[in-house]
């Protein structure tokens, strides 16, 4: 009998140990080809695009006020490159283009971490703490940002900025990109916040802990007036 319990509590230990939640693109969306033979671009820009518990969350702007021909979401391109993940060597085969910052979190064109983003992210509700790992890279030689805020209730706190510089690296299997991590503390009602102040191509998420897969997200715009209002009566 104490075989047994032992056993079994083992068991649970290794099963939560091993619990990680691994977002690919390549493996979130199907391409279609077009007149080319090649996949065509999967535009992200509706207000909101959910795959299992990831949301993405596109161009929330009121119909007259969106230009056409002008970046609008983000957009998912076929695009195979290799990372070093923890050590491992993982290949992708997608990448989420955050091609501009998001509406309401710019202040003189430069983003303000203290500020609700209203469009162009990835929202994640976690259901455990954990490291995050995000396999990403830019083209720009300045580098570019990405973005990491806790939302909860009405607080909405930053949690990480990571910048990523045109890499020297070409993302082969013999030069991999490399990755940059957070650690995030579980708080229940907590959700992740993911953006960037344009140019990044995100191709996965490795996240430690465990993301909620029924979650469909929030609406960020009545959200940021919520946060704002709450701000002001503190």
């Amino acid at each position: 009998m104490k075989k047994t319990f032992f056993l079994l509590a083992a068991l649970m230990m290794t099963a939560f140990a091993n619990a990680q939640t691994s977002i690919e693109m390549g493996k979130l969306f199907t391409f279609e080809n077009g007149e080319n033979g090649k996949p065509k671009p999967i535009d992200l820009n509706d207000p909101s695009t959910v795959k299992g518990g990831v949301v993405f969350i596109g161009d929330t702007r009121p119909a007259e006020k969106i230009q056409e021909g002008k970046y609008r979401g983000m957009r998912v391109t076929k695009s195979r490159r290799h990372f070093t993940v923890d050590g491992k060597l993982c290949q992708y085969q997608a990448a989420l283009a955050f091609r501009r910052a998001p509406q309401g979190a710019s202040v003189d064109h430069q983003i303000d971490v203290n500020r609700v983003p209203r469009s162009c992210m990835v929202q994640l509700k976690p259901t455990a703490g954990g490291k995050l790992t995000f396999a990403a890279q830019t083209n720009k030689p300045d580098g570019n940002n990405l973005y990491v805020a806790v939302l909860n209730g009405t607080t909405f706190t930053p949690l990480a900025t990571l910048n990523f510089v045109k890499s020297e690296k070409t993302g082969k299997k013999d030069n991999p990109f490399e990755t940059q991590s957070c650690d995030y503390n579980y708080t229940a009602g907590d959700e992740l916040w993911i953006y960037s102040d344009g140019g990044i191509n995100l191709y996965a998420i490795s996240f430690s802990g465990t993301i909620d897969d029924s979650f469909t997200g929030t609406e960020p715009v009545a959200t940021a007036k919520k946060v704002s209002k709450a701000q002001k009566n503190k």
